[in-house]
């Protein structure tokens, strides 16, 4: 089976401050490493979000996505997994959103 991995990275921090350029392109460098490939939407994304224990609306006005296609096996879950963790922390965020679909390929 083979997985779509989408992330949202933030544009600005939980302050409102805008992300550096450098932890962007950190995170897509390592994921091209990883997997040889990733892919970027070109238009930002704007959405909200209500942290669930805090109940703290967070205006998230600009996202980046992009997104790697991979099998699925443990050992890409568990990158995933330990990504989300790692990038929660460089971007100072509250939750990173990386969500999976299946995809069937022509």
């Amino acid at each position: 089976m083979v997985l779509k991995f989408e992330i949202l990275l933030p544009l600005y921090d939980n302050d409102g401050r805008e992300i550096e350029d450098e932890k962007i392109q950190t995170t897509y460098d390592e994921i091209v490493v990883k997997f040889s490939a990733i892919t970027v939407d070109s238009l930002p994304l704007m959405g909200d979000w209500i942290h669930p224990e805090t109940g703290v609306r967070y205006a998230n006005e600009r996202f980046r996505a992009c997104w790697v296609i991979c099998d699925d096996t443990t050992f890409n879950m568990d990158y995933f997994n330990t990504l989300k963790t790692d990038l929660e922390k460089r971007f100072d965020q509250e939750s990173i959103l990386i969500y999976y679909v299946e995809v069937n390929i022509i």
